[in-house]
């Protein structure tokens, strides 16, 4: 089993030139589009959202084998578990303000889809010649 999951991440790594050129000349774009979404979502709700991830543990049932104190046991066993939470929390924002901020990335979004275009050709040009 384990030697399956170092196969599957080692090849999951492996990606061709190309796929890296055209991974890096979307990354621009995509940027962009994500940080359109936000601000439509911020604008829609009327406020931002603040994402925190806090420590948080508890116990959950395990199986295994452990050998204590009490001598030798094993099956479903209380275990420790330790994870992050995410804590959500409303923001207050300038309303005014996000409607010029998305105004300006939708305004730039021609311009970064034609670079996008111009770098993937590029890409594929490489490929080709």
């Amino acid at each position: 089993m384990r030697r399956l999951v170092l196969l599957l991440v080692g090849l999951s790594a492996c990606t061709s030139p190309v796929e890296e050129c055209v991974d890096a000349a979307q990354r621009d774009y995509e940027g962009l589009m994500a940080a359109i979404a936000i601000s439509e979502a911020n604008l829609q709700r009327g406020f931002a959202v603040s994402r925190d991830y806090v420590p948080s543990s508890g116990f959950t049932f395990c199986s295994g084998t452990r050998i204590g104190t009490h001598g030798f046991g094993g099956g479903l066993l209380a275990c420790q578990s330790a994870r992050l939470k995410t804590v959500t929390t409303p923001v207050p924002i300038d309303l005014a303000e996000e409607e010029r901020k998305l105004a300006s990335m939708q305004s730039r979004l021609v311009v970064a889809r034609e670079l996008r275009d111009r770098r993937m050709n590029a890409c594929y040009q490489g490929v080709s010649g």
